[in-house]
């Protein structure tokens, strides 16, 4: 399971998972969490992916949530859809710290906000020197 946003590669015993949408600093929308979430579990089930890297493609590992959904739903009104936003981020983020195998984020610029968060959730961290985390910018 793949998305143009997100890139899979399996290289040896590696899973290798990109973010995909540079234009956007790799901003995390519904659509990015739900298939990160997928093929998450989906490497964790498979026995020869014994390590899991996580990375973004361009200047960014991730700027976090996609705020133009925000603006969206507030304008709509929407609630239900920033609600259903932050939950799959919490799946997601619970699912890499539970399962077994290693998940490693290779961190190549910007990891703000819920990238700096989907980071966290690893078990290791690699920084570029160009990496830079937070909760603002």
């Amino acid at each position: 399971m793949s998305s143009e946003e997100i890139l899979i590669e399996r290289e040896e015993s590696m899973g290798l998972i990109f973010l995909n949408r540079e234009q956007k600093l790799n901003a995390l929308n519904n659509k990015m969490q739900e298939t990160l979430y997928n093929v998450i579990s989906e490497m964790n089930e498979e026995d020869s992916i014994r390590v899991i890297i996580v990375s973004g493609k361009g200047r960014a590992f991730s700027a976090g949530s996609d705020i133009y959904e925000y603006i969206k739903w507030k304008s709509e009104s929407n609630l239900l859809e920033f609600i259903k936003h932050q939950r799959l981020a919490n799946r997601l983020f619970e699912l890499i710290e539970d399962i077994e195998k290693p998940v490693i984020a290779a961190v190549n610029g910007y990891a703000l906000g819920g990238g700096f968060e989907l980071a966290l959730a690893c078990d290791f961290i690699i920084a570029s020197k160009e990496a830079e985390f937070g909760f603002q910018k």
